[in-house]
């Protein structure tokens, strides 16, 4: 099974030289010193990426780095901010590095998960993570997926242990401008559920992705039976 992993943005607003922090975090590792540099500024999550990705696959394909984290450092160096606060640290034009990751992530298949989805969380000794809401979570209800902007698409899907498990589909041509799976992935996830009768995912959108094949937001699209979104039962801003 692939690991879930994320890439995040912080931004310091009140920073003189507008910088952000961008580093990449799996689900069980820490973001370090995170609420503990720029201490005048407080720390806004801006983005935050999540992708299910071997490590190894990944590295053997696009890069001669020894991890992602290094893979990340290494194309954003030219934009690395050298002043106080430590690694990590990136400085104007910010935009620009900020697009470096929105490209690279997409590159790999990763979804951006909005703001209301993530979750930061600081532990007795100051260490802070990154997690989604649906980390850990198993919901009693069946979702179904349907958008009256293709009515031959379907999907039914439980949401077990922070997991979205689909088990019924009836799928859409897959768009070339799909990111949140890449389309050949799409088409080879697709060949396994017939096999299997079964596919996972580690967000929402991603398992509507798989049945839409574009990028969809899944939060609003799965409803249960009587028409809650799965934003609604969860108490999750959309």
């Amino acid at each position: 099974m692939n690991k879930t992993q994320y890439v995040y943005i912080y931004r310091y607003p009140k920073h003189k030289d507008n910088v952000l922090k961008i580093g990449t975090s799996t689900s069980n590792d820490r973001v370090g010193g995170v609420n503990k540099t720029f201490l005048a500024d407080k720390p806004v999550l801006y983005k935050l990426y999540q992708f299910d990705i071997e490590e190894a696959t990944f590295l053997g394909k696009y890069s001669r780095s020894r991890t992602i984290d290094d893979f990340f450092k290494s194309i954003l160096k030219p934009y690395l901010y050298k002043g106080d606060g430590g690694s990590e640290f990136y400085r104007n034009p910010w935009r620009k590095a900020e697009k470096l990751v929105e490209q690279y992530a997409g590159f790999l298949g990763g979804v951006e998960v909005s703001t209301s989805e993530a979750r930061i969380e600081t532990d007795s000794r100051g260490i802070t993570r990154v997690k989604t809401i649906y980390e850990g979570l198993t919901l009693p209800q069946t979702f179904y997926f349907e958008t009256p902007r293709a009515k031959s698409v379907y999907g039914e899907m439980r949401l077990i242990d922070g997991r979205f498990r689909v088990t019924k589909a009836k799928f859409r041509a897959t768009s070339p401008s799909v990111s949140a799976i890449k389309p050949e992935d799409i088409e080879e996830l697709r060949k396994q559920f017939d096999a299997k009768g079964m596919a996972e995912f580690s967000s929402p959108s991603r398992a509507a992705a798989f049945l839409y094949g574009q990028n969809v937001q899944g939060p609003k699209y799965w409803r249960t039976k009587e028409g809650k979104t799965l934003a609604d039962v969860i108490g999750m801003p959309i």
